[in-house]
């Protein structure tokens, strides 16, 4: 028998701005089981952690603001018998690269 219910979590921290694009998982979830895919992103020490968004289709177009780390939830359902079965998943994103310049005066 399997357990009734369960989560996996998993998180990856960038250290500085982050923008996210998509998620895109492989699963399969045979009869009497689910598999709910949820994100989330930490913004910043003041703003902290961003609710959670569940997603339904795979690739998932991510909204959340620009942060510096992502969580990804998976949390999985059955009746006993089965179990659903995650085999994949992907964050694609972009890293905001700030460039500092001198500033130079001309008198």
């Amino acid at each position: 028998r399997y357990a009734l219910a369960g989560d996996y979590v998993a998180t990856k921290s960038f250290g500085g701005a982050t923008v996210w694009n998509t998620l895109t998982w492989t699963a399969t979830a045979p009869g009497s089981t689910s598999l709910a895919i949820a994100s989330r992103v930490y913004v910043d020490t003041s703003t902290g952690w961003t609710e959670w968004i569940t997603h339904t289709t795979s690739p998932a177009t991510l909204t959340h603001p620009d942060g510096e780390a992502i969580q990804v939830k998976a949390a999985f359902t059955s009746a006993g018998v089965n179990t659903p079965e995650l085999d994949a998943f992907e964050v694609t994103y972009e890293e905001s690269v700030y460039l500092y310049l001198p500033v130079m005066l001309k008198n």
